[in-house]
């Protein structure tokens, strides 16, 4: 049964590398030479290292993942903060689970010129 179970989490750690380069070959956008120096040891390690010490990681993503998109989303300086975070919360006592990196503030709520004169959906008619 555990076979089953390590061969199922190798496969999600497998579609999860897939959908992390088909967003842009694994190198964010806005790379700079600083997070391309971050992220390549990351990638070092899930490549040639994770293999031989098998899936630990309690979270989806995983710890390595986090910390990739966490650099590429928030810059070299809070993506290694966020990723060091995410992986002192992954040991054995930590329920694990779905933890995406958190968005960068103030980019959700962004409204264009041009949505926010013309969006009154939410207002109230006068009664």
């Amino acid at each position: 049964m555990e076979l089953v179970s390590e061969q199922d989490a190798q496969a999600q750690q497998d579609a999860q590398a897939q959908a992390a380069e088909s967003r842009g070959g694994g190198v964010p956008h806005g790379s700079t030479p600083l997070r391309r120096l971050l992220i390549w040891p990351i990638r070092f390690y899930r490549f040639f290292l994770s293999p031989w010490i098998g899936q630990s990681c309690r979270f989806t993503p995983t710890c390595s993942v986090y910390t990739m998109e966490a650099i590429d989303m928030h810059g070299a300086g809070a993506g290694v903060y966020l990723g060091f975070k995410r992986i002192c919360r992954c040991h054995p006592f930590s329920p694990g689970g779905l933890d995406p990196v958190p968005p960068v503030p103030g980019a959700a709520g962004r409204r264009t010129a041009d949505t926010s004169s013309a969006d009154h959906s939410t207002s109230k008619p006068p009664v």
